[in-house]
């Protein structure tokens, strides 16, 4: 089950990055993102991880998840999907320390 969240924590990243959704809110984007991933039950690891990585390749195909075509999926581009774990976890220790430096720095933390 670990090493299943772990799996998908880079695709999900994506996802959150691919969206451009960057609120400042009092809880951070790292935060939200290794909570839900967190406490995802068990048993909708595997349908979660399809969920993301077609939204992932719609966005990523067509700019938005509007007028995507499920056909376009036979393109995935294997490089890309399989280097994101890779970005993911040299990324993250930088990711996570600036996003709670900012946090700290303009008192979203209290």
């Amino acid at each position: 089950s670990l090493a299943r969240r772990l799996l998908l924590l880079p695709y999900a990243w994506a996802l959150l990055l691919y969206s451009g959704q960057r609120r400042r809110e009092a809880i951070s984007p790292p935060d939200l993102l290794l909570t839900s991933i967190a406490i995802l039950p068990d048993g909708w690891l595997g349908t979660v991880q399809v969920l993301v990585i077609t939204a992932l390749v719609l966005i990523r195909r067509h700019g938005s998840m509007a007028g995507g075509r499920v056909s376009k999926l036979s393109e995935i581009d294997p490089g890309f999907l399989l280097g994101l774990p890779v970005c993911f976890y040299i990324v993250l220790p930088k990711w996570l320390g600036d996003e709670w430096q900012w946090a700290l720095d303009h008192g979203a933390a209290r």
